[in-house]
Formats: structure tokens, sequence, C-alpha cells
């Protein structure tokens, strides 16, 4: 069961034995840090939206990003189960900025799709010429804990963070030696937890290199022709 921001709130005012109401609000503030830092530690599965899809429109470029959108996870085509490849904006405009003509590009079979954060779009490329079904999980943004009933949304976090806040709260109460043993308590129980994360059961993670070559043909350094003929 997870304790809801109260609770926490309340259980570490006690456990250092101040209960006053402005301390109890620092104790928030404290919660909240360490809270965005862990959200920020890696990509928790808890953090992603697995479930969000979205509908192409026929020669329509451009589409909304979700309002709690982070950063991409994964985009398929799963009318045609075709994998659709993040292009940085530098890369779409190398690849992509001669095949304008009159200020638009031909619509065609979606390959690839570009984030537009400053505008809160997305881009699909080229443009889609009929009307398909995307998946597009995505990592969402942070959010704090700010209403009492709220709760961490990192399965099994909210005692972590205790122990995080409990050593700073110690910290402000001057006791430095018990502020640095749940310090180190905080940071062995979080580095248990991230090991989890990392390794579920039947899970295999791999890092791939950001230059996006995979899907195309392997050819010799010397093109098609044989290298005895060279």
């Amino acid at each position: 069961m997870a304790y809801d921001f109260d609770a926490m709130k309340t259980y570490i005012g006690e456990y250092v034995d101040n209960t006053d109401g402005s301390f109890k609000t620092k104790i928030g503030k404290d919660i909240n840090r360490l809270y965005e830092e862990v959200w920020r530690e890696i990509d928790w599965t808890d953090g992603t939206d697995d479930d969000y899809t979205f509908e192409s429109v026929a020669d329509q470029q451009l589409y909304d990003l979700p309002s709690d959108f982070e950063k991409p996870v994964y985009m398929v085509n799963i009318n045609t189960g075709k994998i659709i490849l993040p292009y940085k904006i530098a890369e779409y405009w190398r690849e992509e900025g001669t095949d304008y003509s009159e200020d638009t590009t031909q619509s065609g079979t979606t390959s690839r799709y570009v984030i537009l954060e400053e505008s809160g779009k997305f881009k699909l490329s080229p443009t889609p010429d009929t009307a398909e079904t995307y998946a597009f999980p995505y990592k969402k943004q942070f959010v704090s804990l700010s209403d009492d009933t709220d709760v961490v949304a990192i399965q099994g976090m909210d005692r972590i963070l205790e122990l995080g806040a409990i050593s700073m709260a110690y910290g402000r109460l001057e006791q430095h030696s018990k502020s640095d043993l749940f310090n180190q308590k905080y940071l062995i129980a979080l580095h248990k937890r991230i090991v989890q994360e990392r390794q579920r059961a039947n899970y295999r993670f791999q890092r791939t290199p950001e230059k996006r070559w995979w899907g195309r043909s392997i050819e010799r350094l010397t093109g098609d022709i044989p290298y005895d003929g060279v």
C-alpha cells in the first residue's frame, strides 16, 4: 500500500520529533525535491504511458504531443507493423530539406518522426497519405506531490523517499551524524530499487547506438563491385 503525501510528511515529522506546521511544509518540499531527482534518474516503467495511440490524417504532417509528454519511447504503425524511427531536427532537414517544393513535400508512407518541443508538436515524415493508427508510448513529465492524498507514482518509492527526507530533516535540525546515517540508508535503498527496475524477470535491456542505421541494407565498402574485381 502506497502512503499518501500527508502520511509521509507526518511520519517524518514524528520520526525527527518536530511536528511544527512550518517544518512539515519544508518536509514536503524536501520530498518533492528528492522525488523529482529520482524521477529523472532512469526511465521508470511506472512513469511510462504505454497505452497512447493516435490517428494520422491524410496530408497532415503536424500533430499535438500529449499534455504530459516528456520524451518518446517508441512509435509503430499498428496497421502495418512498421517501426517509425525518431529523428532529430537536424537529421530531418538534412534528409528532407531538398525535397521541399512550393513550401511542402510529397505525401507518402511515414517512416520517421521529429519531436518539436518548442511548439509541443511532432512531425511525421513523409507526410502520411492515408489515415492510420500509431502506437506512441512515451515517458510522462514529472508531477510533484501537492494534495495531501497524492501518492508517489513509482511503486515502492514512498518509503525510500522518506529515508531521504528524514536525512534532510535531521540536517535542518543540525543533527548531522543522523543526517549522514539516513542519507546512506536512502542511497542504498534507492540503488537496490534501481537494480530491481533494471533486472526484471524475463526482461533484457540493450543500449543502442544513436545513429539510426538499422533497416538499411549492408553494402560493400566498394559498392556493388566484388572485392576481387577492384
